[in-house]
């Protein structure tokens, strides 16, 4: 959709007084390093519902006010980071919802953006702090399990089973620093969409009439998914016998993103036949995203296997709609 004058005009008051909120929650909330995430969250929601409602110019002023009133009660430097997290993240949202993007534009601007930011801010820490995320992780991880291992041998765990667990936590430090890349690009696909189904929210409370985002239901992803599936396969054969890490690291997150994308299609091949089986509420969708998420093993390998099902046979073929 897009916003019409009568439209924008009725949502001024909604708008405003929720923006007002938002602000006030983003300037308490970023006192503290603990809130910081909080301050994050509600001024990337109030840069999408001014952006939505009033457009760029009167955006970028409250932008302006919201990053002076931060850096007042806290420190410049973390003002802007407040400013280059969350001012374009509520941005392109924003735009999805004025200019009416699909979903798929919205999260691959939002993502591309992000992921440009995150690579660049620990480019920054490495050159100037020499902070290596990677190797950071990899000596955390390295402690933690030390630590859990020191425990289980006071427990009186068996030296086999120690020496068995040691050979498997030394794969797990050396392959999960890898993942990073992967994972912050799904975290920042996820937050994305939550935070586009909470702006749509805020708008409609506003007083403008926001049609739905795509339901999940009607998710689909291509074959192309499938085959860069194979090739991520193919990438860590290769990168493993042959030892080029950086192979391996590429084809660690490809896989992981695939996975992730074949995943997603099989439960949007659930929510689809479940809906037109049943009528599905919103709490029992949320439901089975809590334990698609906080249960993976097995829902998403189960998940997993129906998408790759839906992407050779597209089952959803006949009930297709544009």
């Amino acid at each position: 959709w897009r916003t019409t004058v009568e439209e924008n005009i009725r949502s001024v008051p909604g708008a405003a007084l929720i923006t007002g909120i938002l602000t006030v929650l983003t300037v308490l909330f970023i006192i503290l390093p603990v809130t910081f995430p909080f301050s994050l969250i509600a001024f990337s929601l109030a840069a999408a519902v001014v952006f939505a409602v009033f457009g760029l110019y009167r955006t970028f002023g409250f932008i302006v006010f919201t990053g002076i009133a931060a850096a007042l009660v806290s420190t410049a430097a973390t003002a802007l980071f407040l400013l280059a997290v969350g001012a374009p993240f509520g941005v392109c949202i924003g735009a999805a919802f004025r200019y009416g993007w699909s979903l798929k534009k919205m999260l691959a601007v939002t993502v591309g953006y992000m992921t440009v930011v995150m690579t660049a801010f620990f480019v920054i820490l490495y050159v100037t702090m020499g902070f290596n995320l990677f190797a950071v992780t990899r000596e955390s991880l390295a402690a933690a399990f030390e630590q859990a291992l020191q425990n289980a041998t006071a427990a009186g765990v068996s030296d086999l089973e120690i020496m068995n667990v040691k050979y498997n936590i030394v794969a797990l430090t050396d392959v999960i620093p890898l993942m990073i890349p992967s994972a912050l690009v799904i975290a920042v696909a996820v937050m994305t969409y939550a935070e586009a189904k909470l702006t749509r929210l805020l708008l409609n409370f506003s007083g403008l009439e926001v049609a739905p985002l795509l339901p999940i239901r009607y998710w689909e992803m291509g074959r192309p998914v499938l085959y860069l599936y194979v090739l991520a396969q193919i990438m860590q054969y290769w990168g493993t016998t042959r030892e080029i890490m950086l192979l391996n690291g590429c084809g660690i997150n490809l896989d992981n993103l695939m996975f992730f994308l074949i995943s997603l299609n099989g439960l949007a091949v659930i929510f689809f036949f479940l809906q037109r089986r049943f009528i599905m509420s919103t709490f029992s969708q949320g439901i089975l995203i809590f334990v698609y998420w906080f249960l993976p093993v097995p829902t998403q390998y189960i998940t997993f296997l129906a998408g790759i099902a839906d992407i050779i046979f597209t089952y959803r073929r006949k009930y297709r709609v544009n």
